[in-house]
């Protein structure tokens, strides 16, 4: 896994909360880029980067186009995530 920090603080498009760090599954030694996917370490909420590293939500129609590689990903990173003490379920607000 590679972590680190955003160039900018991006927000979570659902819930509001201000995300400022990435870790990436897939070990290719890079940080985020257009058209990654990832999710809301607060809520969960599947999301896409766009141009500038922002982030929307992704549509139904692109969560069903992932690939099983990518459908993988997704389960373990919610898994991971769910798993940590501070995973509040997007219950707090900002």
């Amino acid at each position: 896994m590679n972590q680190g920090r955003l160039s900018i603080e991006s927000i979570c498009p659902f819930c509001g909360k201000i995300l400022d760090g990435y870790t990436v599954l897939d070990n290719d030694g890079g940080g985020p880029s257009d058209g990654d996917f990832t999710l809301c370490v607060y809520c969960l909420t599947p999301l896409r980067f766009t141009f500038g590293l922002r982030l929307r939500i992704m549509r139904d129609d692109e969560i069903r186009e992932l690939g099983p590689k990518q459908r993988k990903q997704f389960t373990r990173m919610a898994t991971l995530l769910k798993d940590l003490p501070s995973f509040k379920g997007g219950k707090e607000t900002h």
